[in-house]
């Protein structure tokens, strides 16, 4: 079943789910969350609150976090978890930044359903990647956009799409936004002229 993706204006990704498919289909849903920071504790909770979501692991380098969830099985790396065959029917992929593309990569492979912490990736080979592999594993898939869901973003929406406030252009990357900002030069720090600065050079 081909990934769904919601397109706004056309060409643009917005988001992505398998068509005709819903997680859990009305069952409880189980979860992994992969690095347990507090946002992803949030989304966790969140989940668990409407009683239609369980965590049964997580996987995070710090014990204090993984005690957080008592009740699911605990992994120090999300390398050692993704490791196992499927353990859930999601996982919430919240690790560094920059593991966030072999984790997800990993987690559509084992056939996973998705939810991840943005950025997916630095670049659009690798976002188009791990769409692809979404798709080849059927996963339902979403990043973590979460300001798009607000009320205030969606009236804001719609005032766009009915032309009230004008039209919303996005200019052009150019070289000067894009390019590395180059570091500030290091000033030496001015000589001290203290008494026990002279002392301890001799002087």
């Amino acid at each position: 079943m081909p990934l769904a993706c919601g397109r706004e204006p056309p060409g643009r990704l917005v988001r992505c789910s398998s068509r005709g498919r819903v997680l859990g289909g009305g069952r409880t849903v189980t979860l992994a969350v992969v690095g347990a920071g507090s946002r992803r504790l949030s989304y966790a909770r969140h989940a668990t609150a409407t009683g239609r979501a369980q965590v049964v692991a997580v996987a995070d380098p710090v014990p204090a976090r993984r005690a957080k969830f008592p009740s699911a099985a605990p992994y120090a790396d999300w390398r050692e978890f993704a490791a196992l065959p499927r353990q859930a029917d999601a996982v919430i992929i919240a690790t560094q930044d920059r593991d966030h593309v072999e984790s997800a990569l990993r987690f559509a492979e084992l056939g996973y359903d998705i939810l991840l912490e943005k950025p997916m990736g630095v670049s659009q080979d690798e976002c188009r990647a791990i769409v692809a592999a979404a798709e080849r594993s059927d996963a339902i898939f979403a990043v973590c956009h979460v300001l798009r869901y607000t009320p205030y973003t969606k009236t804001l929406k719609a005032l766009l799409d009915a032309g009230r406030i004008g039209t919303a252009h996005r200019p052009p990357p150019t070289a000067a936004s894009t390019a590395r900002p180059s570091p500030p030069a290091r000033t030496p720090p001015p000589a001290s002229t203290s008494p026990w600065s002279a002392a301890r050079s001799g002087h």
